[in-house]
């Protein structure tokens, strides 16, 4: 019997981690946003008298786009990039009613996403941009559950160098509409998020 392709091995890797996610369900990592991660690295906070967020003229959020209405792998994966493109967006103006709006029940890093951008820090989070790049998508169940992966880097305004994240992400169509279920990044070295 030959031996197993690498893309069939990735598959199966795959459908091993979103099983992981679907059964835990535990968002990944402890501070689930990218400007949280950037503070626990050096502070990237910025300064404000107010701790509620205010909408910013800088940030704008992401269209929604024809490609997201498609129910396919290639639809699930335009639904999870404008789901991390949402990031910058919802922090800066604490507006969670798109991030919700996709957001399961039972996916604890985007209620913990939610809650920080609804209940910031002392001083807010510092404005910042996020590049999202799909690399893989792995319809888990035809026409109603996904894995996604994706490359993603989060810039602070006035940080010299971006983070670069790997993302595990689980989408599911149900009742029409896409929601994401689950969210697991890692730091691109491996070392967690």
């Amino acid at each position: 019997m030959p031996a197993p392709t690498s893309r069939l091995l990735a598959c199966a890797t795959t459908i091993a981690v979103a099983v992981g996610l679907l059964a835990g369900c535990t968002g990944g990592s402890a501070t689930a946003d990218p400007t949280g991660r950037a503070t626990s690295t050096g502070g990237q906070a910025s300064p404000g008298p107010s701790a509620s967020p205010t909408p910013s003229a800088t940030v704008a959020a992401p269209q929604w786009t024809a490609a997201m209405d498609e129910v396919s792998v290639e639809g699930a994966q335009a639904v999870g990039q404008y789901f991390l493109e949402l990031f910058p967006y919802v922090h800066a103006t604490g507006d969670t009613s798109a991030w919700r709006a996709l957001s399961h029940s039972e996916c604890v890093f985007c209620a913990d996403v939610a809650r920080g951008a609804e209940d910031p820090p002392e001083g807010g989070y510092a404005n910042g941009t996020v590049t999202v790049q799909a690399v893989q998508g792995v319809e888990l169940d035809p026409g109603s559950v996904y894995s996604l992966n994706y490359t993603m880097e989060y810039a602070s305004e006035g940080a010299s160098t971006a983070e670069r994240d790997t993302v595990l992400m689980i989408v599911v169509r149900e009742s029409d509409h896409w929601l994401v279920r689950a969210v697991d990044l890692k730091a691109a070295d491996g070392t967690g998020a």
